[in-house]
């Protein structure tokens, strides 16, 4: 979209910030009319003055884009206030400042009600549209968070932030099919209100002066603006803004296990400096002697969810060769379950069964207080449970997403939230997320909510790395390629007719075993290894994403409308 003139242009949390600025560059560039959105109402106010001074027209439509009824009907409105909206732009973002052990099921729920949902929300009104009229381009900005997490107590923020770059890789691809363009901005430090108005919990608010030391190398908001507006008009994917994020990032993928082996150090110090400013909680006692990492799991209790078959079933009996004892196993399936209890408990390792369905807070948290009654500490965490949905993006309704992120996403910040606190007083344990290769890169069209609830687990798990490591608490995050599961045999699919089952088989045909993918989460806890990617075909992937980034998304450009044609003959009308 080289000419931006008479655009329609729609800008969510337009009332200050990036948002205002990229209000403000787009009329510059004589988009008319600006179709503005933010709860903040005199902020709105005031942005839609200094676009009128410009000449431009603007309309204001204040709402809270993490609400799906509000968003539909702010996109009705600007439909039939401009016939048409040409670009749309997803600035609105909060944050939580919060070690992840204080963060509530609340929290979780406000960060990513805006920071994601509200992504998803305002793209899946918008995107039929486009599609429609075949052109139009989405700028969804999530932030340089999502690329590297250089900071702690930023676990929600990296989670949301991390999901809306999977879901806007994923969105791309298909996009491309339709003559719409996608691009995700993410921008390093840029001196915005949300520094100010961000929420501290869990220190004192005289904290806040030791955030803005992230601030000092800070750009402008109108910079980040300038940065969005050329990424539409060259139709370019990924934007890094700040010279100090562009470097950092460079690091992060060039030099990937030196850049964790660094944070992992720099945690204890970034730690150290907020020590003082740290809300004692509750029935705390005094300081907590780290124990250290786990040299090996003999006699090590371990919990696994999605235990009844495939990798949990794998990586249950793969710790119990290993010597780990007892085994606690989770599942919704409890047929299976009793399956895998009868495997282990045939190797001579006792085991108990805790059924219980991961996206129930509540469930979980007895499964948790059950599994720590039983073994009277709780030493590994495996978070195997999973789902996969293949669906086009524009046939998505709030329920697809539900179905998957419930599980994929909030199934590991539930059973994370519960067991972390409890390992944090043993000074001790290890915390295991099985992502996906799909959670580091996404080559295939159809899997936006899988892409984006794996995207979210990395994020949270590299964010979870880095507090945990100041507790001696160690984290693993364990990114499969295509593994012969039963998970290829369940995938829940939308748009397409029955016999597509046939066809999507084939995404599994370069597969390994279970056991490999379980092997590999059993070394990475004796050796504290943080990412680790399986399967040859997705080291290969990571590999080229990592080293040649602007020639692999030339690629898959062009790949998407090639597998987007195969799969036409299996699309419902």
């Amino acid at each position: 979209m080289k000419d931006l003139k008479n655009k329609a242009v729609l800008v969510t949390g337009a009332a200050s910030g990036i948002g205002r600025a990229t209000a403000l560059a787009f009329a510059a560039e004589g988009a008319d009319p600006l179709l503005l959105n933010d709860i903040d109402e005199p902020g709105l106010s005031e942005t839609a003055a200094m676009i009128e001074r410009l000449g431009r027209r603007a309309v204001l439509f204040p709402a809270d884009v993490s609400n799906q009824d509000a968003v539909n009907a702010i996109v009705d409105a600007a439909l039939r206030e401009a016939g048409r909206i040409d670009v749309l732009v997803n600035v609105a973002g909060i944050g939580i400042l919060c070690p992840v052990e204080r963060l509530e099921h609340e929290d979780w729920e406000k960060v990513l009600g805006v920071d994601l949902w509200g992504v998803i929300n305002t793209t899946a009104a918008v995107y039929p549209h486009m599609i429609a009229r075949g052109d139009g381009h989405i700028v969804n900005v999530s932030s340089s968070t999502a690329l590297f997490n250089p900071v702690l107590y930023l676990a929600s923020y990296a989670a949301a932030k991390r999901a809306v770059l999977g879901l806007s890789e994923a969105l791309m691809l298909e996009a491309r099919v339709h003559g719409v363009g996608v691009t995700c901005v993410c921008p390093g430090s840029v001196e915005t209100p949300i520094q100010d108005s961000s929420v501290i919990k869990g220190f004192t608010e005289e904290s806040r002066k030791l955030t803005r030391i992230a601030f000092y190398m800070a750009e402008t908001p109108a910079d980040t603006a300038a940065s969005i507006v050329r990424a539409v008009k060259k139709d370019r994917f990924l934007v890094v803004t700040t010279g100090y994020a562009k470097a950092v990032y460079f690091i992060r993928r060039h030099f990937q296990a030196a850049w964790f082996g660094y944070m992992k150090r720099f945690a204890l110090l970034f730690a150290y400096a907020f020590r003082k400013y740290c809300e004692p909680r509750a029935g705390e006692g005094g300081r907590r002697r780290r124990r250290g990492r786990l040299r090996d799991v003999r006699d090590r209790s371990v919990l696994l969810t999605g235990a009844a078959s495939g990798i949990g079933r794998a990586a249950a009996t793969a710790f119990a060769h290993a010597g780990a004892r007892p085994l606690l196993l989770n599942d919704i399936n409890e047929e299976g379950l009793a399956e895998t209890a009868r495997i282990i408990e045939a190797l001579g390792c006792p085991t108990f069964v805790l059924p219980a369905d991961v996206s129930d807070r509540a469930a979980v948290r007895e499964m948790v207080d059950s599994a720590i009654e039983v073994t009277g500490g709780l030493d590994i965490l495996v978070n195997v449970a999973g789902v996969v949905s293949f669906c086009p993006f524009e046939v998505l309704e709030k329920e697809d997403w539900d179905y998957e992120l419930d599980v994929d996403l909030w199934g590991v910040i539930n059973t994370v939230s519960e067991a972390y606190p409890h390992m944090i007083e043993r000074g001790a344990g290890h915390i295991v997320n099985v992502a996906s290769a799909s959670g580091l890169f996404d080559p295939v069209l159809y899997l936006a909510p899988y892409a984006t609830a794996k995207y979210g687990v990395v994020g949270l798990s590299e964010a979870l790395m880095l507090e945990g490591r100041v507790h001696g608490v160690g984290v693993s995050c364990v990114c499969p390629g295509s593994v012969e599961t039963p998970i290829k045999d369940r995938i829940r699919t939308k748009g397409f007719t029955k016999e597509v089952s046939k066809l999507t088989r084939h995404v599994f045909t370069i597969t390994t075993r279970p056991e490999d993918t379980a092997h590999a989460i059993v070394r990475a806890v004796e050796r504290d290894r943080f990412l680790v990617v399986t399967t040859g075909f997705a080291k290969t992937c990571w590999f080229l994403r990592r080293h040649f980034e602007g020639a692999w998304f030339a690629f898959f450009r062009r790949f998407a409308p090639v597998f987007a044609r195969v799969f036409k003959p299996y699309r419902l009308p």
